[in-house]
């Protein structure tokens, strides 16, 4: 029972719509065996019973008749000749005759309905036999009576099988022409019925398959879409509107897996004080623009800015305050950078500016820029005071077979050189 459990849970959808509507045609299918047998057993097989009964009838009835012509011509062949071959031939008729009777007689013994026939045939017969046994040789007139009889009595006698097999015939062509156009309108319809069941069976097989199969199949390709990290494609299931409410869903489900993507990987990539680039970033975008300058892209310049006195800033205002300042410069430092160019928190009181496609004045330039924006606005702290705010800056140009680390270190030597100068000053790195 288990094992059966653990089966039918693994059956694909397709297979338990295969097995419902085989569960559904079931009755149909009893309903035509049930039809069939009925029309064998009451109409097929009677009709062809009652034509082999009719044949078996008309076969020696017809062989007697066939008989009955000898025996005219072997008796007035011996009443005239007085021949005894010609009566042994009609001994042999006359037997052969008799054959056929037990024949007739072994098929209508049988039937009861045929009795009368049998019963008649066998009374002419014996007058035919009676009449030929009066019958001598020698006496060929026209006016013999024996001899009259006996043509009387077998002519009536073959004119009565003749009517017999007739009638036979007829009734059996009748009968044949009848059940041959009830047959054939059965056979029409229960064809037409089975095409008909067919083509509905067809239909409602498309119909479920357009309508349940193929979105349930788009359902599941779509999830597997996403499984793969495809979150662009939307599933389009339209039908039945139950599904449709399923893709629907999903499809917002997905959208909001998107978004919820896009802020994480916004907030991996952001400062969560100041809202700039971290550090993280900082460190793939200059993998990436090594990789581009070495591979004969643009020259690019790393900017290193350091706020001066942070320490004493914290120690006299608070860290709140400094979170404070940190911020402001960092909107300061935002505002004064091309498009181009990106800006990182470095870490602590440090920014780092990744300046694409420059050269080393005009990344010097550019750092001048920063340091000027930084000194030209006030902090203002929470508690209302205004402070100003300075940063050193070191400048670094990429060279060739530079790495990453090269020109942070180079950034920072120009840094602290401008730090020991003074202060609120820039360096480029030689």
């Amino acid at each position: 029972m288990n094992r059966l459990n653990t089966y039918l849970k693994t059956l694909s959808l397709r297979a338990w719509i295969a097995a419902g509507m085989g569960i559904a045609l079931i009755p149909l299918v009893l309903i035509g065996v049930i039809s069939f047998l009925s029309y064998h057993n009451n109409i097929a097989r009677p009709f062809q019973d009652e034509l082999n009964l009719r044949h078996r009838i008309l076969m020696p009835t017809e062989r007697i008749n066939d008989e009955l012509w000898k025996l005219s011509s072997d008796v007035n062949f011996y009443v005239r000749g007085g021949l005894e071959s010609y009566r042994d031939r009609f001994q042999i008729a006359e037997s052969r005759v008799e054959r056929h009777l037990g024949d007739l007689d072994a098929v209508i013994s049988q039937h009861a309905r045929f009795q009368p026939i049998l019963d008649d045939v066998n009374r002419q017969w014996a007058q035919v036999v009676s009449a030929a046994a009066q019958v001598a040789p020698g006496q060929a007139r026209v006016e013999d009576p024996e001899l009259a009889d006996f043509e009387q009595d077998i002519i009536g006698f073959a004119r009565s099988l003749a009517g017999v097999v007739d009638g036979l015939r007829v009734m059996q062509e009748a009968e044949h022409d009848r059940m041959l156009r009830v047959m054939r309108r059965i056979e029409w319809a229960a064809a037409t019925a089975a095409l008909i069941s067919i083509v509905m069976i067809a239909l409602s097989i498309e119909v479920i398959d357009r309508a349940l199969i193929r979105s349930t199949d788009q359902l599941v390709a779509g999830a597997m879409r996403v499984a793969q990290g495809d979150r662009d494609s939307a599933i389009d299931v339209r039908v039945p509107p139950e599904l449709a409410a399923v893709a629907n869903a999903f499809n917002a489900m997905t959208q909001q897996i998107v978004q919820q993507e896009m802020a994480l990987s916004a907030a991996a990539r952001s400062d969560g004080l100041t809202g700039v680039a971290n550090r993280r970033e900082f460190d793939r975008v200059m993998d990436d623009m090594i990789r581009q300058a070495d591979a004969g892209g643009a020259a690019f310049a790393l900017v290193m800015i350091d706020v001066d006195h942070f320490k004493a800033f914290n120690d006299t205002h608070g860290h709140l305050a400094g979170d404070d300042a940190l911020r402001q410069v960092a909107a300061a430092l935002s505002g004064a950078v091309r498009p181009t160019d990106m800006l990182f928190r470095y870490g602590g009181e440090e920014f780092a500016v990744v300046l694409g496609d420059i050269g080393g004045s005009d990344a010097a330039e550019t750092g001048e820029r920063l340091r000027a924006a930084v000194a030209g606005q006030t902090v203002l702290l929470p508690s209302g005071l205004q402070v100003d705010v300075t940063v050193s800056v070191g400048v670094s140009v990429h060279a060739p077979r530079t790495t990453a680390g090269d020109l942070v270190r180079r950034a920072d030597a120009a840094l602290y050189r401008a730090k020991r100068a003074g202060r609120n000053s820039v360096v480029i790195a030689t």
